[in-house]
């Protein structure tokens, strides 16, 4: 599996501090799991909800000069251009992440702007949470950390955990594809649409119930099959 290609490091101005650059580039990838996360979930919300969390307001174009309302849209069109990504064959959806000074994929920014996206819906996140295993969300919170800024769920500074981060940072669109399919087949499974949910692909057997049980596909409506 490839690994999700990180931003282009253009060369850096002189006049730039490269601290400034490693800041605006881990901002730009924060934004990005944010709007992933709110893109490919369970509802529908609107720019005028989100756009304030990443910095921006859209009273109107008046109150923003050029260069952050050019940023506002953006940011908008990225939303848009993830929802037709994940619905692409292939893997044509990547995260925007990005290289650190020592040319490591960095994805922890990107993490913490999926989780915060997630915190804006997070009554119906929390049917995956509840599955045994996380399936769905594990290359996800395998990112996560501590309050001191340690990884919860292994040591990166290990042989094991350093081959882990990287298999999760690997798995992170195929994981946004999944949850995608995922919340647009509740959605049809909460509407009574049976063959909307057929038009997303076959429900594995250990993957979560689309009726939202919290259960496997097998242990649920997949039981009799």
């Amino acid at each position: 599996m490839a690994t999700p290609a990180a931003q282009t490091r253009a060369p850096i101005h002189p006049h730039f501090d490269p601290q400034e650059m490693r800041e605006a580039h881990a901002a730009l990838s924060n934004a990005d799991g944010m709007i992933t996360a709110i893109a490919i979930g369970p509802e529908k919300i609107s720019p005028a909800e989100w756009l304030p969390k990443i910095g921006f307001g859209i009273a109107g174009p008046n109150n923003l000069d050029r260069q952050l309302n050019l940023l506002a849209e953006h940011f908008m069109d990225r939303h848009d251009e993830i929802l037709r990504l994940v619905r692409q064959a292939g893997n044509a959806y990547e995260p925007r992440l990005w290289r650190d000074k020592d040319g490591r994929i960095v994805a922890d920014d990107w993490v913490d702007g999926f989780m915060d996206g997630v915190r804006l819906r997070s009554e119906p996140w929390q049917e995956l949470f509840q599955q045994p295993d996380c399936a769905l969300l594990s290359p996800i919170l395998a990112h996560l950390r501590d309050k001191d800024g340690k990884y919860v769920l292994f040591d990166p500074m290990t042989g094991e955990g350093e081959k882990q981060l990287r298999l999760a940072v690997e798995a992170l669109p195929e994981a946004v594809v999944a949850l995608s399919r995922y919340w647009r087949r509740r959605r049809a499974f909460a509407n009574g649409d049976m063959e909307a949910v057929s038009l997303f692909g076959k429900v594995g057997r250990n993957e979560p119930c689309p009726c939202g049980s919290g259960k496997k596909f097998k242990r649920c409506h997949g039981e009799a099959a």
